[in-house]
């Protein structure tokens, strides 16, 4: 199948085309039988992971304002939103769907995005699929094509973007929600390629946000902004044709100038598949994850040594330079902190002997024994740190000078490390359940257990989208 997409993408007169025309064909062309097998399951599963943690994100409280706000400013009633019992324009759904998925940072991330692929991809299933009668097939098709453009695009352009200060999930999202969007209303190339240029520049989000409000609401901008330049095409709006390496275009305005390579895109499209290399890491906890392979770590060293807190001196965590650079919150007061905290984050895997969401409340990390035991936490760039290969080294020594030590480079839900379907259906069934009545949660597991198979979305969403769920929390 690689060899029969690949030359679908090497006809006469491709090499004379844009990287901006190559993609916008390529996705034109994309269907779901091009995919393996394995690969359409990853992305089942990151649709039921994306999903529940949508439905818990719904109570979050930056969840809610955006909610409000859509609620206030209007427009027409062609999409559900989560658990809020309204309907609504798809761009305002997108927005709420992408903002309530990412509210809890407990979603999917992507190592070749350098971000979170299914925050900006599932809104844009959602709130498009009743609109247009989308079959699960079709979901998935949506799906998988935004998830080759945020990945091949990340390749080229995300490490860049993010040394800068630019948000992945923002700005490479836009663009893969905007794939995702225009495969499910059907656009033709040309279509594809005005989105694309309408996507780039609606594009944005900054990493200083992290910790705040605002770094949910990135992924909902990004959802938001796929949807309305894909809505905007099929009028005939308007666009630059070579939006990603033109002079002032998407690569060159969020790099700089020499910065990047474009070429993952223009010559890596129908040669591999994103979900499947690198593949999608489904978290195990609800925080940033570059602190994941230390909490493995952590958690590994308590339960084979029977490590009590109030018997630690002290931890070192040497992690990777971009984990440094990101969890900046060395000093939490809120839950948001705490989710960009590496210390917070060892010091609660330590009390607790788990990281869940109760760890992330502003009580839980303002809490003085963790405030205690935090500032006994060191983090340090490991000396072999790398961008794309990352790992951790975490040191504890207790109070009788002993020392423990433990390495993780793949940590749990890593596609080298995967969550069990098991373990994906508990963690499902925990944070739908939130919001969810138990028969709800059963028939909403049914569903997306079997998506590939459904033949309209509708009865999904009649479920997820029911007046005032949110009220059983």
């Amino acid at each position: 199948m690689f060899h029969k997409i690949t030359l679908l993408f090497q006809s006469a007169g491709q090499n004379d085309m844009s990287v901006t025309r190559k993609l916008s064909e390529f996705i034109a062309d994309l269907k779901l039988d091009h995919f393996p097998d394995e690969a359409v399951q990853r992305a089942s599963e990151a649709i039921l992971d994306c999903t529940g943690v949508a439905l818990a994100g719904t109570r979050e409280p930056c969840s809610v304002k955006v909610a409000d706000w859509v609620r206030e400013t209007g427009g027409n009633s062609d999409s559900g939103v989560p658990a809020f019992g309204f309907r609504t324009a798809p761009p305002g759904s997108a927005l709420i769907w992408g903002t309530a998925a990412h509210a809890l940072d407990y979603d999917d991330v992507m190592n070749s995005l350098t971000g979170h692929p299914s925050v900006t991809l599932v809104p844009v299933i959602y709130c498009l699929g009743r609109k247009y009668g989308a079959s699960g097939r079709q979901a998935l098709e949506a799906f998988l094509t935004g998830l080759e453009v945020e990945g091949k695009l990340g390749r080229a352009v995300s490490l860049p973007q993010y040394a800068a200060g630019w948000h992945a999930t923002a700005t490479v999202g836009s663009l893969g929600a905007a794939a995702a969007a225009s495969k499910l209303m059907g656009l033709d190339a040309g279509q594809i390629q005005m989105a694309l240029g309408i996507a780039a520049s609606m594009a944005g989000g900054l990493r200083q946000n992290f910790g705040t409000m605002t770094k949910p609401l990135h992924a909902g901008m990004a959802a938001r902004n796929g949807v309305s330049a894909a809505m905007l095409a099929a009028r005939g709006f308007t666009a630059d044709e070579d939006i990603l390496e033109a002079r002032f275009g998407f690569a060159n305005v969020f790099c700089g100038p020499g910065k990047f390579d474009l070429n993952p895109v223009a010559e890596g499209l129908g040669k591999s598949w994103e979900a499947l290399t690198p593949g999608i890491t489904i978290k195990k906890y609800p925080c940033c994850a570059l602190t994941h392979r230390a909490v493995d770590a952590i958690l590994k060293i308590r339960e084979e040594n029977g490590l009590p807190a109030e018997q630690v001196d002290s931890i070192v965590c040497r992690i990777d330079k971009q984990g440094v650079e990101v969890l900046i919150h060395s000093r939490p007061r809120t839950g948001l902190e705490g989710k960009f905290s590496m210390q917070y984050c060892a010091a609660a895997a330590l009390i607790e002997g788990n990281l869940g969401m109760d760890q992330f409340y502003d009580a839980a990390v303002t809490n003085p024994k963790a405030q205690d035991l935090l500032k006994r936490v060191a983090v340090e760039v490991l000396a072999e740190s790398n961008m794309r290969a990352q790992s951790a080294v975490v040191e504890i020594k207790d109070r009788n000078g002993r020392l423990y030590s433990c390495r993780i480079e793949k940590p749990k839900g890593h596609p080298e490390n995967p969550l069990a379907w098991q373990e994906l259906v508990h963690k499902y069934r925990g944070c739908a359940g939130i919001i969810l009545p138990p028969a709800v949660v059963n028939k909403t597991e049914e569903y997306l257990g079997d998506i590939k198979n459904l033949k309209s979305l509708d009865p999904l969403l009649d479920l997820i989208e029911m007046p005032d769920v949110r009220s059983k929390g």
